[in-house]
């Protein structure tokens, strides 16, 4: 499994980083795509934002969200309200499931 992890400072710097991913996934083999999506937003509209650029650039990704107080991010503190966590599963056996 590979894991990238970053906050969100804006939506243009969302969209480079699931750039990013894509390069990655090209690049290897992999059986899915999951999106952890931890937020101090309490604005249902900005969270969409989020989310609908997510699936307009990983549409066969599963995403789910949280709301925090704040994030841990390189051991500190995060700077940014909304930090996410991509896993890419790799091996044919792995199963992600949510419930």
């Amino acid at each position: 499994m590979k894991q990238f992890q970053f906050e969100v400072k804006n939506l243009n710097y969302l969209r480079r980083e699931l750039s990013r991913i894509k390069r990655f996934c090209s690049n290897e083999e992999y059986k899915s795509v999951n999106f952890e999506i931890f937020t101090q937003i309490t604005d249902q509209k900005e969270f969409k934002n989020i989310t609908r650029i997510i699936e307009n650039e990983f549409p066969e990704a599963n995403y789910y969200g949280f709301q925090t107080f704040g994030n841990i991010h390189e051991g500190a503190l995060g700077k940014q309200k909304t930090l996410i966590i991509c896993s890419i599963v790799e091996f044919e056996t792995t199963i992600s499931k949510l419930v």
